[in-house]
């Protein structure tokens, strides 16, 4: 399964020349083995499956991973054909929680559609804390240039809602930030509190 999951994120990130956050432990793992055991396998399985490779790229302390984030989960929705704001998450994104990996996260899409994700203990029990993902709702993804209007089922902006209040885009407003319940670390970094690890860079 974990095997799957690293596949899929390879698909989409192959279907980009931008930069992947990688959100499975269980999926690193198991890329990091493939590297220590058969690096070169891996890299002619990678030039005949994509016709180049898609290097390992460790991930920095504090680097901001928000848009490469919401771009894996949009590109491993369209690897599955599915919806990346409603129903049911990629398989890149549930593994960890299928497989108790330990010091993984689970991510799950709450009822009013915000998705969150759990930091997994050394035993793959999740921690009781939820950790929200703004950068990845419909109008952050929008933002980005990742979904366009129709697929955000949002509505365009009418002038008098256009007060400086609530709506518009979230881009940006879970990790970097300080303070307020339910967002990152509150350090401003982006680190293992916002559910990724290792990623893909631009390709070679």
């Amino acid at each position: 399964m974990a095997a799957h999951a690293l596949v899929q994120f390879f698909d989409a990130s192959a279907a980009t020349d931008k930069p992947c956050a990688l959100p499975s432990r269980a999926a690193d793992l198991v890329w990091h083995l493939w590297l220590e055991i058969d690096a070169a396998g891996l890299a002619a399985w990678q030039r005949a499956r994509y016709g180049r490779l898609l290097p390992h790229r460790e991930h920095v302390p504090g680097e901001d991973t928000k848009t490469s984030l919401a771009r894996c989960l949009v590109r491993a929705c369209r690897v599955e054909r599915r919806s990346p704001v409603k129903g049911q998450l990629p398989l890149l994104f549930r593994v960890d929680s299928l497989l108790n990996t330990p010091e993984g996260w689970a991510y799950q899409r709450r009822k009013d559609g915000v998705l969150v994700h759990h930091d997994l203990d050394s035993l793959g029990q999740a921690h009781p804390h939820p950790w929200r993902h703004d950068e990845l709702r419909p109008a952050a993804l929008l933002g980005f240039g990742l979904i366009g209007m129709t697929e955000a089922q949002l509505r365009p902006k009418r002038p008098e809602d256009r007060d400086g209040g609530g709506g518009g885009s979230s881009c940006g407003s879970s990790c970097g930030t300080s303070g307020g319940a339910g967002g990152c670390d509150g350090d401003g970094g982006c680190g293992s509190s916002c559910g990724s690890s290792c990623g893909s860079g631009c390709g070679s």
